[in-house]
């Protein structure tokens, strides 16, 4: 079977909890990242045991900085007459696609994609405007498990 659907989806990345507590180091104070993710999903099926699949994408990533750091950030500029101020929120765009395979049996399947693009970013740090995007690669592996679409009923 062949299956083409258009999706839209919505992230929202939260840094908090215990494992973060461990990270003494970093602090992320108000730290905050939205994503708006657009694929276009493209697939094949060949029998219950191979799946091809596609997914031209386009995603938008809202991040904001905590307020605290961006404050400071711009405090040293009369002293040293050096900038070293933070934008309090960045925006980045991703065009790109993913690529991958399915491999198994009627409900349990081995995965393995890859997903490529480009991201443009261009915020204002330490006074300059700068391009701190480019070519992006995710290489991914997983298992996928599905129920039995069908329940059997017992006839009496």
């Amino acid at each position: 079977s062949y299956d083409l659907a258009l999706g839209v989806g919505v992230s929202k990345y939260l840094f908090s909890g215990a494992v973060m507590d461990v990270l003494e180091v970093v602090q992320m104070g108000d730290f905050s990242r939205t994503d708006l993710e657009v694929p276009l999903y493209l697939s094949a099926e060949y029998g219950d045991v191979f799946k091809l699949y596609g997914a031209p994408k386009y995603v938008f990533s809202h991040t904001s900085l905590d307020a605290r750091l961006v404050d400071f950030s711009q405090q040293g500029k009369p002293v040293t007459g050096f900038d070293a101020s933070l934008p309090s929120s960045v925006n980045s765009h991703f065009v790109g696609s993913t690529v991958g395979f399915a491999l198994g049996y009627k409900y349990v399947h081995f995965y393995a994609e890859l997903t490529g693009g480009y991201v443009f970013c261009n915020p204002v740090v330490f006074g300059q405007k700068r391009d701190v995007g480019g070519m992006t690669f995710l290489p991914s592996i997983g298992l996928g498990f599905r129920s039995p679409e069908r329940l059997s009923l017992i006839q009496l």
